[in-house]
């Protein structure tokens, strides 16, 4: 911990404010989890830690908006690739044309099961 550089650093004087209240509540929880007794201590550690990580998890309503905007490309979305390369395939080699919009068919077909199912 020695030597780091905390986040917020060289931003503005009310991250700077967090960062340092974060640091100190930080070595308040450490001192009082060390001074319990040896069969606590890590109890309370592993309490505190779900603690903490439950009272941020609550207040971080907006994480779900991220992960759906993050969500990685559908089975729709290779079809509609498979569709183009295959319209133009179709005129240059045919039988690739043909392949690639079968695949495009068969992508638009898992798309609508996995609407459907789930």
């Amino acid at each position: 911990m020695a030597g780091e550089t905390p986040p917020g650093t060289g931003r503005d004087g009310q991250q700077a404010t967090r960062d340092e209240r974060v640091e100190r509540l930080a070595h308040e929880l450490a001192r009082e989890v060390g001074s319990a007794t040896a069969e606590d201590r890590e109890e309370l550690r592993e309490y505190a830690t779900e603690l903490l990580r439950s009272e941020t998890e609550a207040s971080g309503a907006e994480a779900p908006a991220d992960a759906e905007r993050r969500r990685p490309l559908g089975p729709f979305a290779f079809a509609l690739l498979f569709l183009l390369a295959g319209a133009l395939f179709a005129v240059l080699a045919p039988p690739l044309g043909v392949v690639l919009l079968i695949a495009a068919a068969v992508g638009f077909g898992w798309g609508v099961v996995r609407l459907v199912v789930g």
